[in-house]
């Protein structure tokens, strides 16, 4: 993998700022990275809850997110004696947007690539002036390249008569940016401030933790759903609907009658076979009601992106939470095998605390966050220096 941004430059700096901006919670930490690119130390870290909306509207959303945002970011001031030298914001939907695309060339006899030959070639197929002037540009990343056929990790200096890129482009609104940034220079006036995607960094670390190269990534622990479609170890596509787990525990407070807290816990209940039977009885008419709502979405989405893709047949479903299993079995009971190329049924796994348990297996490291999207921003940070 290799980018074309001037800016992709490796840092040298050991500790960083890590802010994992949700449309559920905000998360954070301070860690210390060592010099052979792993995490040494977590100086601080927090998770902050973004207060729960019955209906949620975006300017109400945002109040609420800026107040998580800046409790988060007292939190680990007060637990980090240290500055960081670095702060990066990852941002999950619905803050950015993003886009994939295969670029194609072939020429009539064989050239060898260039810096320039890249650039051409990608100007060609850009389409950044199709977007708002009130945007900016996140990542610009080649994730695969193939020279005749073969992958290749650094196609400068080769000769080919084929190259196939797969790209991924991201950007966000250039407002909500000067607003983030403001917000943290607040707490942390000196530390430059980076912006990347959810969507690149939970591709470019999972996929090295999964044994599949096709597969559906699903993250349900928010108030949307993200899909993201991973195919021959290239993020071919990601998409997301608003119905995560806070519309399920919204859904089923509203039917029980009561407040989200207290439908949470009935749900962590359920989900550890520790409800008793009048719970359950309550419980399972709601699940099958809510479960068809989100199955119709999931189907629409992934109606969606048959149309620019074939789909893999494994789904994993990363969560910390036990709630998020509920998601599974949504996927268990729904008729999906008209979205598969082999007309068969969808394999859906949960992965609880997958790359803690990945870590302490393959470097005998084990940390104290437990978040797994935070670890794999920590991880993230950890190869770029």
């Amino acid at each position: 993998m290799f980018s074309m941004a001037s800016s992709n430059k490796k840092d040298e700096f050991k500790i960083v700022g890590i802010i994992d901006l949700g449309s559920a919670q905000v998360s954070g930490a301070i860690v210390k990275l060592k010099q052979d690119r792993e995490i040494e130390s977590v100086l601080a870290q927090t998770d902050e809850k973004i207060t729960y909306q019955e209906l949620p509207d975006f300017p109400h959303f945002w109040e609420k997110t800026k107040q998580a945002i800046q409790t988060a970011l007292k939190e680990l001031k007060g637990g980090a004696t240290v500055q960081p030298e670095k702060i990066f914001i990852f941002l999950a939907s619905p803050f950015f947007q993003s886009q994939t695309k295969v670029i194609k060339a072939q020429n009539p006899t064989a050239s060898k690539i260039t810096q320039n030959y890249l650039a051409d070639l990608l100007k060609q197929a850009d389409n950044q002036d199709n977007l708002s002037k009130n945007t900016v540009i996140l990542e610009d990343k080649i994730m695969q390249t193939k020279l005749d056929g073969y992958l290749t990790t650094w196609p400068l200096g080769q000769v080919t008569k084929t190259i196939v890129l797969n790209r991924f482009l991201s950007w966000a609104d250039k407002d909500l940016l000067v607003n983030l940034r403001d917000l943290l220079k607040a707490e942390y006036a000196q530390a430059p401030v980076v912006f990347n995607s959810f969507s690149f960094v939970t591709y470019d670390i999972f996929k090295d933790f999964l044994p599949d190269k096709d597969f559906l990534l699903l993250d349900t622990g928010n108030e949307i759903t993200d899909v993201l479609v991973v195919k021959d170890n290239v993020l071919a596509e990601h998409f997301s609907f608003p119905k995560g787990k806070n519309y399920l525990i919204r859904e089923v407070a509203k039917v029980l009658g009561t407040v989200p807290a207290e439908a949470e816990s009935a749900l962590t209940l359920y989900t550890s076979s520790q409800a008793n039977p009048q719970l359950k009885m309550r419980l399972e008419p709601v699940l099958t009601s809510i479960a068809q709502l989100w199955q119709a979405d999931f189907k629409k989405t992934l109606t969606h992106a048959i149309e620019t893709t074939f789909l893999p047949e494994t789904v994993y479903l990363i969560g910390d939470d036990p709630i998020d299993n509920l998601f599974v079995q949504f996927i268990d009971w729904a008729d999906l095998n008209d979205t598969t190329l082999s007309n068969h049924k969808l394999t859906a796994i949960f992965v609880e605390k997958l790359l803690a348990d990945g870590l302490a297996h393959l470097t005998g490291q084990t940390l104290p966050i437990t978040n797994s999207w935070l670890l794999a921003e920590a991880l993230f940070c950890a190869k770029l220096i």
